[in-house]
């Protein structure tokens, strides 16, 4: 099993949120876009022969259910892959098992977070400084685009048709995001900038909290109406 993730030299933890309208949205809350850490979905790839054993196995561990599994093309160009969400008390996976070959640069972003506006979202994203890698695009259910971060952070940005409604988590999980320390003053601003989010706390920590024995690294924590996260 691969959990998709850019993972450079430094760590970073966000929760997302959540709800949406139509395609020409409302404009967005002092909040920004964000909905709720409830609908923040870490994105997780595996073999097709694995997807059923991940769907027994992760609610069986944590709680929860899957959704109904659909066949479906969740990419701007032709592909196809079952999807399915994981939906648990202490977070959501977003589980694909791909039938053709994954286009790049899907399977490198880490989380999908929905955004209560697409075109503010993209629009703001811009201005903060990500790049916007995948342009919004239709799917299914809704509206899709990736978003590059200074460092190297990819993450979903999306937007559904139909309004969820999903019950609070009992417990709101860390995202975490591995940024080198060349970059990650800029990562910081750009997120906090677009996520409305604040900083916890911001510690320099012994190297072996990430496997780096004999170096020190910088821990710092980040709150918004995305969810948590460590960076």
């Amino acid at each position: 099993m691969r959990i998709c993730s850019r993972l450079w030299a430094f760590v970073v933890t966000v929760l997302i949120g959540t709800s949406t309208s139509s395609f020409a949205q409302n404009s967005a809350s002092v909040s920004g876009v964000a909905v709720a850490p409830q609908y923040d979905t870490t994105r997780v790839y595996v073999k097709p022969g694995d997807v059923d054993p991940v769907v027994k196995s992760f609610p069986g561990t944590f709680g929860g259910k899957s959704t109904p599994q659909m066949i479906a093309t969740v990419t701007p160009t032709p592909s196809k892959t079952s999807s399915q969400r994981l939906q648990t008390p202490i977070g959501t996976v977003s589980l694909f098992g791909f039938l053709t070959r994954i286009p790049v640069p899907f399977g490198g972003e880490r989380d999908g977070y929905l955004v209560s506006d697409m075109t503010t979202a993209i629009a703001n994203a811009r201005a903060d400084g990500a790049d916007v890698i995948v342009t919004p695009f239709p799917n299914p259910i809704g509206i899709d685009a990736v978003v590059h971060w200074p460092g190297g952070v990819n993450m979903q940005l999306y937007w559904l048709i139909r309004t969820p409604s999903y019950a609070p988590l009992a417990h709101i999980p860390e995202n975490r995001v591995y940024v080198s320390a060349d970059r990650v003053d800029s990562f910081e601003k750009a997120f906090l900038q677009f996520s409305k989010g604040r900083i916890l706390n911001d510690r320099r920590l012994p190297g072996e909290e990430i496997g780096e024995p004999g170096i020190a690294v910088r821990r710092i924590r980040i709150e918004s109406a995305f969810g948590k996260m460590l960076n």
